[in-house]
């Protein structure tokens, strides 16, 4: 990464941003603030702010027409022309004709949702009334007499009360374990005062029901406003009649938006996308250091990439700017103020964002991406170990990277897919699992025998492999793919302190455990695993080399070293969840199996509820142990191997500029747009 400071005459700037928003190769810093009172800019966000709002409401009313996975995968979309600078006229032209549309369809439907809260509430009201014998007509349309109604937990002082100062009360028991009652409170006007002063508290708890709007409801909807006299069970039913028409009143309206949605979608896409470019260039131009006569653009920018910038500027400015690059400074790189750009091939492309899940490298560390690239396909193939299940994962994968065309992401996703699904299918041709042992229990009726074989073959020894009679052939190799998972680790972390000036580091953090791995193996290949005669010169190399590691572990992590050790024991057995997974595939395959040859052996009228049984019992096998194998490959990669290493904590390297998806730079807008 290189610092850059371009020094250009103020009359060239707008001809630099484009053609940087385009190559998108900087990451400018912009240096002041906006001036004040752009008419250009404010200009730009109101209309980009309307064209925003019609995409919103156009979105939410998008139909989908595709079927199958072109249902969830985005096609390619067409592109509409726009003119260089944009084209705010144009398209101030059609958000004001769309906004004609959509506008009253807003507003109808805000309209509609109120209306079916209001009317949600009411119904919960009149639910907790219904056992009066009363009308909503009558409550405030009395001269010399206040009626109100609500709930009440103290039911006797409350009817003491009212009845005391000459007034009525009627209730409806709701709930005989809280007290809970339904009232509806008469007494003459001359006595509200009194009355209102002696219910504060816990006595009454008054319901208010907006009547008038109610009937304003009634009326909007061709109901008569009488409707409000009828008795709370029948208002009941006409609230749910109600209701119905005003959800069909929506449902046309949302008929309407669909069919404007179809129409100008794609044009509202193109448009924000245009103004949005646009609206970037303009604020990036008047937010930069400038002088009387000159602009300064600063900023990171890539290492490889310094002879594009240099090509725009010699082709938009010829001599007339000034080029100064320099290195990022050691402060800037301890604070963490320099970006990180990942540059991985195409192999590591498909895994950046495994490594971004957990936290982009920082500017000076070594990026992990293709480094647990392969161990993370490798681990989930074994623990997945099915080829079935592979074969399924690798179809389905495969599917959505030919289908994903228009979304790089998605072709990211099946690519990796495809690679997993392959390396589960290997897996599962070496342990000779195709749906557990679906091919010998059911089709063939031999329980004992295997899918295909057996075969000795060199450095494979007997295929296919059987993972339940022979679990520790299992076990070894993934200790093994472990401990070298574990020691490219530690070799990462000595080359990371080495290019970073520090070999005293090396040597503690990598030597020290080379060391005492070299040490550990010696006494124990001897002691406990008899792979030799321990002799007392191979007893004193190994303890030297023992001691001599732990003796620097001391200075990389203190004397609690040996704690340091027993949790590198720890990462070294976590790597037998390989050993579990694969087990569990297989046996869980091999027991529903069982579970559809018993269906078979009752009756062979039961072979069709087998089946069927059986392709359900394996995708839930499948979506289960693929979700586990992933987890756990990928805590591997982030626990035990990162641990060893990485830090992670860095900022991406996020050059200005925005990739077109719905527009194209022409002469002129097009009719349509991209969807």
């Amino acid at each position: 990464m290189k610092w850059v400071e371009v020094f250009l005459m103020k009359g060239n700037i707008d001809m630099v941003v484009t053609r940087l928003h385009e190559e998108r190769i900087l990451e400018v810093k912009p240096s002041e603030g906006l001036p004040p009172g752009s008419k250009r800019i404010d200009g730009m966000v109101k209309i980009n702010t309307r064209i925003v709002k019609a995409l919103d409401f156009l979105g939410s009313h998008e139909v989908n027409d595709a079927r199958g996975l072109r249902a969830i995968i985005p096609g390619v979309p067409d592109r509409m022309k726009v003119e260089p600078g944009g084209d705010l006229l144009e398209a101030e032209s059609w958000v004001k004709g769309v906004e004609r549309e959509i506008d009253p369809m807003i507003r109808s439907l805000r309209s509609i949702e109120e209306e079916i809260s209001f009317i949600t509430e009411l119904r919960e009201k009149l639910l907790k009334l219904s056992g009066l014998n009363m009308s909503l007509g009558r409550i405030g349309s009395l001269e010399r007499t206040r009626m109100r109604v609500g709930l009440s937990r103290a039911y006797p002082e409350l009817k003491s009360v009212i009845e005391n100062a000459g007034g009525w009360v009627e209730s409806s028991l709701l709930s005989k374990k809280e007290g809970l009652h339904a009232v509806r409170l008469i007494y003459p006007r001359s006595l509200d005062g009194r009355i209102s002063s002696e219910l504060r508290g816990v006595l009454f708890s008054e319901m208010t029901i907006d009547i008038p709007r109610l009937r304003r409801v009634l009326i909007d909807n061709g109901y008569p406003s009488s409707g409000v006299d009828s008795s709370i069970l029948d208002l009941l039913g006409l609230l749910d009649e109600l209701e119905g028409r005003i959800r069909e009143r929506g449902d046309a309206v949302n008929e309407k938006a669909a069919a404007v949605s179809r129409r100008e979608l794609g044009r509202a896409r193109s448009w924000e996308e245009a103004i949005s470019i646009e609206l970037d260039k303009l604020k990036l131009s008047m937010g930069l250091y400038s002088t009387k006569y000159t602009n300064i653009i600063s900023g990171w920018v890539e290492k490889n990439r310094l002879s594009n910038l240099r090509g725009i500027l010699k082709s938009t400015m010829g001599p007339d700017h000034e080029l100064f690059i320099r290195d990022p400074t050691r402060e800037e790189v301890a604070q963490g103020g320099v970006p990180t750009s990942l540059n991985n091939g195409w192999l590591g492309k498909v895994f950046e964002p495994l490594t971004l899940t957990f936290s982009p490298p920082k500017y000076d560390e070594i990026d992990p991406t293709i480094w647990f690239s392969i161990p993370f396909i490798l681990f989930f193939g074994l623990m997945l170990g099915d080829a079935g299940y592979g074969l399924l994962i690798f179809a389905g994968s495969l599917a959505m990277y030919r289908l994903g065309r228009s979304d790089p992401s998605i072709r990211t996703i099946g690519l990796l897919g495809m690679m997993m699904g392959a390396a589960s299918l290997i897996a599962g041709i070496w342990m000779g699992s195709l749906f557990g042992d679906l091919v010998p229990r059911v089709l063939l009726g031999n329980e004992a025998g295997a899918l295909y074989g057996p075969y000795e073959i060199p450095l494979l020894g007997t295929v296919p492999y059987d993972t339940l009679r022979d679990p520790m052939r299992l076990f070894s190799i993934s200790l093994y793919l472990g401990l070298a998972q574990l020691n490219v680790g530690l070799i990462l972390l000595g080359i990371d302190r080495i290019k970073k000036g520090s070999p005293w580091g090396f040597i503690k953090g990598t030597v020290s455990w080379m060391l005492v791995q070299g040490g550990a193996i010696v006494l124990i290949g001897g002691f406990m695993l008899g792979w030799y005669e321990l002799t007392p010169t191979l007893t004193y190399i190994g303890l030297g080399l023992f001691l001599t590691g732990a003796g620097l572990l001391v200075f990389e992590v203190g004397a609690m070293f040996m704690f340091d050790i027993e949790g590198y024991l720890g990462d070294w057995i976590s790597y037998s969840r390989i050993l579990a997974l694969g087990l569990s595939t297989f046996g869980l395959a091999m027991a529903f199996n069982i579970v559809g040859v018993m269906l078979i052996d009752i009756t062979p009228f039961l072979i069709p509820v087998a089946l069927i049984l059986l392709i359900f019992l394996h995708i839930f096998n499948l979506l289960l142990q693929t979700l586990g194998s992933s987890v756990h490959a990928l805590r591997l990669q982030y626990v035990e191997f990162f641990g060893r290493f990485y830090e992670g904590g860095g900022i991406l390297f996020k050059p200005f500029g925005r990739e077109r998806t719905y527009t194209l730079v022409g002469e002129a807008p097009t009719e349509g747009g991209g969807r």
